[in-house]
């Protein structure tokens, strides 16, 4: 089971328990590190840093960078610290930790599931670490799975020493995991005293959190059922609305993940983010105004008559009804491939809006730029292509765009002709938000070539690309019998699929946490003043980027001499 394995035995689990209690509360002359001589570490760690013990417990330190260690050094401390854990998975998030100066440690109490007896142990580490090594008063708590438990039981108890809390799918209440009856041994019950003693289940202390003003940020898959979302990150939420303090507490709901290892969990920027600016304020370090997301729209060199394929004028306006916003910065790029680009450097989404097949700007210079584009995708950089945009040569870019986007106009087999759908039914998605009910006539492509070989109208996930169709619209016959605007067909396999929907503006969720969308409208300039129109596109490009859709969506106005502006000069 993702985040639940590696346990110790129950033997050795007691042993440590009753050690712990004969200690009784421990001071830092009682913790003892190893030598840094001896030659075997206390425990394997997936980076390097420092292992010893606490009370005979293993415990670690994960340590920035010399230049970028600070005094008092800002930190974390992570649950659960058990053989197998922190894990591989999360060796990228505890690398941006170190890469911002922050320091991460953790303790080994066993499967302890939030117990009191485990608290010794890791007052003991916070103890020795800001008493002896110039650690901060307060750490950033960062729970994953049944580390929720611990961190929640302990941080309810020591508000006076955290600054926040973070989780990964994290376990608030004993009796959805471990359940009762496993969790009683380590509380020093029976399975009847410890269902009777409703305050020691840590989802009961999440009230001291609430009253501490704690701040709180979990991300928590809609289908984990061996962490249910309603029982434990929700609740917590919940806790804290009724205690007036919901603005404090950020829950982020990937949909269709369970308790397992999507990347998305482990790269999630927001709550790396998070963890990195609460550990500095418990070093006391001013929160500073980080640059908000950057989008880059790439508009594409002039073609076609007048009105037609405006890029420049489409990218300048688009950047025009966001530029008011303070949650993105948006920066374009006119007339193809910038010459400096360095532009990309600190992208957190790239639109293309251009020509494409062999002229695509993304496959020139023998690959190159495809190349780039991989290494951005690797990264998490959000994707988007829009209308002549999304085709590239199967053979070419096929590969890379069904990665990027989960699919490409794929020439022969995808059509284009020039239609009207109705868009009246959209799925519960944050580019819908706000966008009513409308039709607009332009070249709507269809029939793309998805990954997996599906039609692309309905929600999917495919060789761990989560797909969604946004913009879904079923073409009438005399639409698939043609003519397409090139070449003019018809196209026996369209016609085959007469009254099946279709997909004309689609999304990804990469594995590795970075996002992507298609869109095939956009032939016509004049379009851009449809507000519906519009609004889905301005909407996709801040979900792309990772900046919240508000509720009613992207609120802009374009008046009608707007769309006269920025054309580019081309023969009649």
């Amino acid at each position: 089971m993702a985040g639940n394995v590696g346990r110790s035995g129950n033997g050795t689990r007691i042993a440590g328990l009753i050690a712990i209690l004969l200690c009784g509360l421990l001071t830092s002359e009682s913790v003892t590190p190893l030598a840094a001589e001896d030659a075997k570490p206390v425990k394997e760690l997936i980076l390097p840093g420092e292992s010893f013990l606490v009370a005979g417990r293993p415990a670690f330190v994960l340590l920035p960078p010399p230049e970028k260690r600070r005094t008092p050094q800002p930190w974390i401390l992570y649950s659960p610290t058990l053989p197998a854990y922190p894990d591989a998975h999360e060796k990228w998030m505890h690398e941006q930790f170190l890469s911002a100066g922050i320091a991460i440690a953790g303790v080994d109490v066993g499967e302890a599931y939030g117990s009191p007896a485990a608290w010794p142990t890791f007052t003991a580490l916070h103890t020795t670490l800001t008493k002896n090594r110039g650690f901060a008063p307060k750490a950033c708590l960062l729970g994953r799975s049944r580390g929720g438990l611990w961190s929640a039981s302990w941080g309810a108890e020591n508000t006076d020493k955290i600054s926040g809390l973070a989780g990964i799918y994290p376990v608030f209440d004993f009796r959805t995991y471990p359940g009762i009856a496993q969790a009683a041994s380590a509380y020093g019950m029976t399975a009847e005293e410890l269902a009777k003693s409703t305050r020691s289940n840590p989802i009961a202390r999440v009230e001291q959190l609430a009253s501490a003003k704690v701040p709180a940020f979990f991300i928590h898959g809609d289908e984990d059922v061996v962490v249910p979302l309603k029982e434990n990150s929700q609740e917590f939420a919940n806790i804290y609305e009724r205690a007036g303090v919901k603005n404090l507490v950020t829950l982020i709901v990937p949909k269709g993940q369970g308790h397992n290892y999507w990347e998305g969990f482990f790269r999630c920027e927001e709550l790396v983010a998070f963890a990195i600016a609460r550990a500095n304020a418990g070093a006391g370090v001013a929160p500073t105004s980080p640059k908000p997301p950057k989008l880059v729209i790439v508009a594409g060199k002039p073609s076609h008559p007048p009105r037609m394929h405006e890029f420049n004028a489409g990218t300048l306006l688009l950047a025009n009804c966001l530029k008011d916003r303070q949650d993105i910065r948006v920066e374009y790029v006119l007339n193809g491939w910038p010459a400096e680009e360095s532009i990309f450097d600190d992208a957190s989404a790239i639109v293309f809006y251009m020509d494409g097949s062999g002229r695509h700007e993304l496959v020139q210079e023998n690959g190159r730029r495809l190349k780039l584009a991989e290494a951005w995708a690797a990264k998490g950089v959000g994707l988007g292509f829009m209308h002549f945009g999304v085709e590239v040569v199967a053979d070419q870019a096929g590969r890379q765009f069904k990665r990027f986007i989960g699919g490409h106009y794929d020439h022969l087999f995808s059509c284009n002709p020039i239609w009207e759908p109705e868009f009246t039914l959209f799925p519960d998605h944050p580019i819908t938000r706000g966008v009513q009910p409308f039709k607009v006539k332009d070249e709507w492509y269809f029939n793309m070539r998805f990954i997996g070989g599906v039609a692309g109208n309905t929600a999917d996930t495919i060789e761990r690309l989560k797909f969604q169709p946004i913009l879904v619209a079923t073409p009438p016959d005399e639409v698939r019998d043609g003519p397409y605007v090139y070449p003019k067909g018809p196209y026996p396999h369209i016609q085959a699929n007469k009254g099946r929907a279709e997909a004309m503006l689609w999304t990804v969720e990469r594995p590795e946490g970075g996002r992507g969308f298609g869109f095939t409208g956009g032939h016509f300039h004049d379009n851009w003043g449809n507000d519906n129109f519009r609004k889905t596109v301005l909407n996709a490009m801040l979900w792309i980027t990772k900046v919240e859709v508000p509720q009613a969506g992207v609120e802009s106005h374009v008046a009608p001499e707007e769309l006269n502006q920025n054309l580019d000069p081309k023969q009649k």
